[in-house]
């Protein structure tokens, strides 16, 4: 029986913030994301590398961001369970 598989720290974002927070991000740090920042790409993803599971760090730039994430952290633990999402902190 082979191991499962787990990438213990993967980023995504909420579908509607993945399209402006990747091309910053990719600018910001001057290299190519690897998926489109969704959980559905990163699901793509997983799948074509053959991991089962992945814990999602979620990133609040501001204090204000953390309701947000946090219900969308909850959408995602309901209706896609091979993501693992972990509290967002902010400095």
């Amino acid at each position: 029986m082979a191991a499962m598989i787990i990438d213990f720290h993967t980023h995504a974002f909420e579908d509607s913030l993945a399209a402006k927070a990747i091309p910053f991000l990719e600018n910001e740090g001057h290299i190519k994301a690897f998926t489109d920042g969704r959980a559905a790409g990163l699901l793509a993803s997983m799948d074509r590398a053959g991991i089962e599971r992945s814990v999602v760090c979620p990133i609040a730039t501001k204090p204000s961001h953390f309701d947000g994430i946090r219900r969308w952290a909850r959408e995602v633990r309901t209706t896609r369970p091979r993501l693992e999402m972990l509290l967002s902190i902010h400095p």
